[in-house]
């Protein structure tokens, strides 16, 4: 896939509760990181690790998260 892909995808956690949207995804040397626009308005930033990102489904529009306490 194409990093361009991502944007606009809904975030969901593991228990299938949106959270936010992909709204940019960033370039770091370490990997990309998803800049996510959670749906009380505030930007979080995570990374595109399989530690956080459990699956990316396009076929329905979504990123589905694993998240750690502190993260959001």
């Amino acid at each position: 896939y194409f990093v361009s892909d991502l944007i606009a995808l809904d975030v969901f956690t593991l228990d299938g509760e949106q959270i936010g949207e992909v709204i940019d995804v960033l370039d770091f040397p370490a990997q990309n990181v998803l800049n996510t626009r959670l749906l009380d308005g505030r930007d979080v930033m995570i990374p595109v690790v399989p530690e956080f990102i459990s699956k990316i489904d396009f076929e329905n529009g979504r990123v589905i998260v694993s998240l750690i306490d502190g993260l959001i």
